[in-house]
């Protein structure tokens, strides 16, 4: 909230026949008929009813969402609304029902007052004209005075606060209001903590990036840059119950032309709420069937993260079977928060079979990947 929506809300609420109230997406494509754009649902204010529910899940079970013959969208009960991204969520099936089934309840608010993004509002068409995105309100919301705006919408355009975004490439009206809206996010952070965070932690506001947009709340671009109310905790390096496995199988031939069945298998923990994971598993070699059950040398142990930070294994470190050996809760490093679940650990191991380092030939390798979630995002 920019501002207080005391007048916008009694308004709403005063209004007994309405019973919704949002503002809408840009069209996607250059017909613009106001049912080919999603709802914001970033603000979307809708007075609390169980008949209203009941009857948006039963229209979302019972309405097909259509295509023609040559797979273009035509929406929810061939009605147009749909081709926007989230066309079968939320941003789809609510715009459906208020917009096509019962437009007399809804309040549609403006989207430079109410949900400004902060965004272009001209695109190039196939001739390569400036046209509005949008004709039927062809209004640039970077114009508007932040005095005027009740509610911004900060991540299409400006980002999010905590991730300390900042585009050096905006044009000046993008740039103006995008430095307002964080402004006003931080300071209201900064009125939070002077009147509310009593006995706490202080925060220093010291941070060297764009002080004068962050308040100095940041010391980098990204969330690893943001200065939190309270620092995270790291938990110790220890392994998560939940484990994912995952395994890689080949078959290695000696020089005399023995041949071996060598199967990796790796495990991690679902999520780390650390930069570093812990990492076990096993390596299994298969001596039946006149197979050799012994491993001669390991030549390296590597796992990777995320292709750009590598860990060695100590392979002192490993407890030898018969048929092998294991490795457990190893703590590798180099995780990154900001990547979420694509996070990727990949364990490679060169086993020279004999041991004879001056044959190549008999050397095979292992490598099995697991992503991992990291939870700081």
């Amino acid at each position: 909230l920019v501002h207080d929506i005391d007048w916008n809300l009694g308004d709403f609420i005063s209004q007994t026949d309405k019973t919704v109230m949002y503002t809408t997406h840009y069209p996607t494509n250059e017909t613009a008929t106001g049912r080919n754009r999603a709802a914001k649902t970033s603000f979307f204010m809708l007075k609390p009813s169980l008949n209203t529910m009941e009857d948006i899940l039963n229209v979302y079970r019972t309405t097909s969402f259509d295509i023609d013959a040559h797979w273009n969208s035509v929406g929810w009960g061939s009605s147009g609304v749909g081709g926007f991204p989230g066309h079968l969520g939320a941003d789809g099936i609510l715009h459906y029902y208020y917009h096509t089934l019962n437009p007399d309840k809804m309040i549609k608010t403006d989207r430079c007052v109410i949900c400004n993004d902060n965004d272009d509002p001209m695109k190039l068409d196939a001739n390569g004209d400036a046209v509005c995105r949008d004709p039927y309100t062809c209004q640039d919301c970077r114009t508007y005075p932040v005095d005027d705006i009740r509610v911004a919408e900060m991540v299409t355009v400006c980002g999010e606060p905590w991730k300390c975004y900042y585009d050096e490439n905006w044009d000046t009206m993008t740039t103006t209001l995008c430095e307002e809206f964080h402004r006003k996010w931080f300071s209201l952070r900064v009125r939070y903590e002077e009147s509310h965070w009593h006995a706490a932690p202080p925060t220093d506001r010291t941070g060297t990036y764009k002080p004068d947009v962050f308040l100095g709340y940041c010391d980098d671009s990204g969330a690893t840059g943001y200065n939190r109310m309270i620092e995270d905790k790291f938990a110790p390096d220890s392994c998560d119950p939940n484990t994912i496995s995952t395994e890689a199988v080949s078959t290695v031939t000696s020089s005399s032309g023995e041949t071996q069945d060598q199967k990796l298998i790796l495990t991690t923990g679902e999520t780390t709420a650390t930069p570093t994971a812990c990492v076990s598993g096993q390596v299994i070699v298969d001596g039946s069937g006149g197979n050799q059950a012994f491993i001669g040398n390991i030549v390296s142990f590597v796992i990777d993260v995320n292709g750009d930070y590598q860990n060695e294994v100590d392979t002192s470190s490993l407890d030898w079977t018969s048929s092998g050996f294991s490795f457990g809760e190893l703590i590798v490093s180099g995780l990154n928060p900001e990547k979420g679940s694509t996070n990727t650990l990949t364990a490679t191991i060169v086993i020279d079979y004999d041991g004879d380092e001056t044959t190549t030939t008999d050397r095979n390798t292992l490598s099995s990947s697991n992503n991992i979630v990291g939870s700081l995002v």
